[in-house]
C-alpha cells in the first residue's frame, strides 16, 4: 500500500532518515501498524497519512454534526499517530535486541575468540557454529556462508547479515572479523575488547533499572509510612499548642 511517492516523502523527511527507517523495516520483513502490514519506508509514511486523511475527516464531520466531542477526539487524533510510532519503534527494538537474549551473541563471539585463538580460520569458525549452534546467530551467519559459497567474498556476505541484524555490536564484530591485515590472535584480543563492552553496558542497565525501580519503591514508602510517622510525632504538638493558646 503506497500512498505516496518516495521522492515526495523523502522532501518531507529527508534523506537520510527515509534511508534508515526504510533499512530497519527492510531488515524486519515487516511490522503491523494498527492491522496493516508494512514493508518499507514508504509504505509506513503512507499508512500514517492514510490514518491522518481519516482522522481529518472525522475532525470536519464532528465540528458540522456535533462538536460537543471535539475535545475527546483531538485527544484520539494526537494519541492514534503516537501509538502508531510506539508500534513500529518497540518492533525494531525487539529486532535489535533478539540476538543478546539468552546471552546469544556474546556466546557466539566467545566461540570466535576461542577459534581465533588457536589460529582456526574465521570461515571454519563460522562452519562449526553453523553445525553445532542454534538461534538468530546460527540462521544469520548460515546465511553469509551460503552467500559465500554461491560466490559472494566472506566480508561482503558479512556486512550484509551485519546490516540486516541492526545489532551494533554484531556490526563491531564483523568489522573486527573482516580485518585481513590482523593476525587471529589480535582479532581474538579486539572481540574480547568487545565483549568487556558488552558486559559494561549491561551492568550500567541493570543499575539504571534498579535506580529507577528504587525511585518507585521510594513513593508508596513515603506515602506509607513516613508521612504517617510524621503525623504521629507532629500532631501531639499541635494538639499541645491548640490547648496552650486555648486557654488564654
Amino acid at each position: 500500500m503506497k500512498l505516496l511517492q518516495e521522492k515526495t516523502i523523502k522532501k518531507i523527511t529527508g534523506e537520510d532518515l527515509f534511508t534508515r527507517i526504510d533499512k530497519e523495516i527492510k531488515a524486519v520483513g515487516k511490522i503491523n501498524i494498527l492491522f496493516i502490514n508494512v514493508t518499507s519506508a514508504a509504505e509506513l509514511f503512507s499508512a500514517f497519512s492514510l490514518v491522518l486523511g481519516f482522522l481529518l475527516i472525522l475532525l470536519l464531520l464532528l465540528l458540522i454534526l456535533n462538536p460537543a466531542l471535539l475535545k475527546p477526539f483531538l485527544v484520539l487524533m494526537i494519541g492514534l499517530p503516537f501509538i502508531m510510532y510506539l508500534s513500529y519503534r518497540d518492533t525494531i527494538n525487539k529486532y535489535k535486541k533478539r540476538l543478546m537474549a539468552d546471552n546469544e551473541l556474546p556466546a557466539i563471539l566467545e566461540t570466535f575468540v576461542s577459534g581465533l585463538s588457536v589460529g582456526m580460520p574465521v570461515e571454519n569458525i563460522m562452519r562449526y557454529i553453523v553445525e553445532n549452534k542454534k538461534g538468530y546467530m546460527k540462521e544469520i551467519i548460515q546465511e553469509a556462508l551460503q552467500k559465500a559459497d554461491a560466490g559472494i567474498p566472506l566480508s561482503i556476505s558479512l556486512e550484509e547479515a551485519a546490516d540486516k541484524s541492526l545489532n551494533k555490536y554484531f556490526q563491531r564484530a564483523v568489522k573486527i572479523l573482516i580485518k585481513t591485515s590482523e593476525t587471529s590472535q589480535g582479532l581474538a584480543e579486539q572481540l574480547n575488547e568487545l565483549l568487556r563492552d558488552i558486559e559494561e553496558e549491561r551492568i550500567n542497565e541493570k543499575t539504571a533499572k534498579a535506580s529507577v525501580l528504587d525511585n518507585v519503591i521510594a513513593i508508596p514508602v513515603l506515602i506509607g509510612f513516613f508521612i504517617p510517622l510524621l503525623v504521629f510525632v507532629i500532631f501531639p504538638f499541635i494538639v499541645s499548642f491548640s490547648n496552650i493558646f486555648g486557654t488564654h
